[in-house]
């Protein structure tokens, strides 16, 4: 997979205690050069006239990202008058389908939930998932815990490749949209995308962008809207990728709670969710 490196800025927690990013070692980042050949190949779902199937292209993203350990970002932002309001950023790091681990963080309260923020943080260790809620009604010391079988979970691909996968079929079905440039380095195409206007009734005056390979992954989408109800506020959503390692995730500290709240030792076999929250859809 090609990678997309970033650094994030710092995020307040729901404390208001900072915490700081961490960091990324860049990937060397595609510099976009005009090119007239378009007789390259074209992954599932695109085509020189730009996306033809976004649920396709979604699909054959899913395919891909499962094929080895990534490092993935999901963003919400909102802004009044170009001064952000909010923000809401989970970052995931998956080793491989089964083990995995989440960490949300944010500042400011957004006007609506955050549609591709979860609202729980999650570690799985290959037997277990261990949730624990960070955002929603909860009072400072009734933080809240489950632990639910990682091999019943509903997934195709893996938990974040799908939860992704629908998203991507969201933000990429737009009215209209086109390659505005397209390169090979270092043996992988990239595709730059221009994303015309949304039409989800709920959605006014939409942009966005894309950065795709020739295998089909979706390195980085970003989409900005308005809403009816909200004057003079943007949102925006951003999914990325970013570069790791084959190293296997560390457990956080939090889940020594959960084990204890849930009943559940590690790699256990959970028969029951104990204290069951909402996890992100």
């Amino acid at each position: 997979m090609g990678g997309f490196g970033a650094s994030a800025d710092p995020v307040e927690d729901a404390d208001g205690t900072a915490t700081p990013a961490p960091t990324v070692t860049p990937a060397p980042t595609p510099t976009p050069t005009p090119t007239a050949e378009r007789s390259r190949g074209f992954p599932p779902g695109l085509g020189p006239d730009g996306i033809r199937d976004p649920y396709r292209l979604a699909e054959t993203h899913a395919d891909a990202v499962t094929t080895q350990p990534y490092e993935l970002q999901l963003t919400y932002l909102e802004a009044v008058n170009g001064t952000e309001r909010s923000r809401r950023v989970e970052r995931v790091e998956v080793a491989a389908p089964v083990n995995y681990v989440t960490n949300v963080s944010g500042r400011g309260v957004p006007s609506a939930d955050p549609p591709i923020v979860a609202d729980v943080e999650a570690y799985a260790d290959g037997g277990i998932r261990w949730e624990r809620q960070v955002s929603g009604p909860q009072g400072p010391n009734d933080t809240v815990y489950s632990a639910t079988p990682t091999r019943t979970a509903r997934s195709r691909h893996g938990y974040y490749a799908d939860r992704v996968e629908r998203y991507l079929g969201w933000y990429l079905s737009v009215e209209n949209s086109s390659i505005t440039d397209a390169i090979d380095q270092n043996g992988v195409t990239y595709f730059w995308l221009s994303l015309g206007p949304d039409p989800y009734p709920g959605v006014e005056n939409s942009t966005g962008w894309a950065l795709v390979t020739g295998e089909g992954v979706v390195l980085r989408l970003e989409r900005t809207y308005e809403t009816p109800d909200a004057p003079n506020a943007t949102a925006t959503v951003r999914i990325q990728y970013t570069n790791r390692g084959d190293e296997p995730v560390a457990e956080p500290a939090w889940v020594a709670a959960a084990r204890t709240a849930t009943g559940q030792g590690s790699n256990a076999t959970a028969t029951e969710t104990a204290n069951a929250t909402p996890t992100a859809p």
